[in-house]
């Protein structure tokens, strides 16, 4: 709990420096499943700010096996393009939705982190695949 004060006592003297002030209403805590639930009350009532239970951006601390890590954006763009009739699409109206969605959903991760080679080629073979008409359909 000290180092949380410290970081707070930080804060407040960032926004006497700067006159910025944080907005506790539009900042959340997220805690590791091993914070026990009075430590995470102390904490927030401390920031006075609100705790998310689940966090649905994109991971913080990536391990060693970033294949495995990364594996949740192949998922989500094989979801995305398998759900799509291609097949009753032009092949300029298949390759404008291939780059509005598919090909959108992966940019911000890859702005806060470089992709293993191994999954940016199953990305693009996949996008390939849609593009010819042959995936999952």
């Amino acid at each position: 709990m000290n180092e949380c004060t410290r970081v707070w006592e930080i804060l407040q003297d960032y926004e006497a420096a700067s006159g910025q002030k944080m907005n506790r209403e539009k900042t959340s805590l997220f805690f590791s499943k091993n914070t026990t639930p009075n430590t995470q009350d102390a904490i927030k009532n401390l920031f006075g700010t609100q705790i998310i239970k689940q966090y649905l951006g994109p991971r913080s601390l990536i391990d060693k096996n970033k294949k495995k890590a990364f594996n949740k954006i192949k998922d989500q763009v094989g979801k995305k393009i398998t759900g799509w009739k291609g097949k009753f699409l032009s092949s300029t109206r298949r390759e404008t939705l291939i780059k509005a969605v598919a090909q959108a959903t992966p940019t911000y991760i890859m702005s806060c982190y470089k992709l293993p080679n191994s999954l940016c080629k199953d990305l693009g073979a996949m996008i390939r695949k849609k593009k010819r008409g042959k995936y999952h359909e």
